[in-house]
């Protein structure tokens, strides 16, 4: 979890107004976080982390994961080792993209049957350089 307390003031003050204080809200994210209510999930779930996210920390992963092993839920858990909150590289897009089909074709399936798609057209889109 994060360190609130190794974080600098300015940060500190940040954070908790932007976001809920980890000390003075504590009762507020304990009755509100999602890891104290993994028994009410219903659906597979796909978590996704970059290593160094600083802002959802690869712990909150983990935590969040051993709750779901309790509970025995359905997940897949992704973490890739070069990014930090959102995957900003090229190649780590591309791979989490392609878990995440992989993810969705073996959990969703079609109410009715298969669902067929039509050809696939490339589309060009207007670049800042086109006037």
């Amino acid at each position: 979890m994060l360190n609130f307390n190794r974080l600098t003031k300015p940060r500190q003050e940040y954070m908790s107004r932007r976001w809920l204080h980890p000390l003075k809200d504590a009762q507020q994210i304990k009755d509100t976080s999602p890891v104290n209510f993994v028994q009410n999930i219903r659906v597979p779930l796909l978590m996704a982390y970059g290593e160094y996210d600083p802002r959802v920390t690869i712990d909150h992963g983990k935590v969040l994961e051993t709750a779901l092993k309790k509970h025995g839920k359905t997940y897949k858990n992704i973490v890739i080792g070069n990014e930090g909150h959102g995957f900003n590289k090229f190649e780590n897009r591309i791979a989490f993209y392609q878990e995440m089909d992989a993810f969705f074709a073996e959990h969703l399936r079609p109410a009715r049957g298969n669902v067929e798609l039509g050809p696939l057209q490339v589309k060009e889109m207007p670049s800042r350089d086109t006037p």
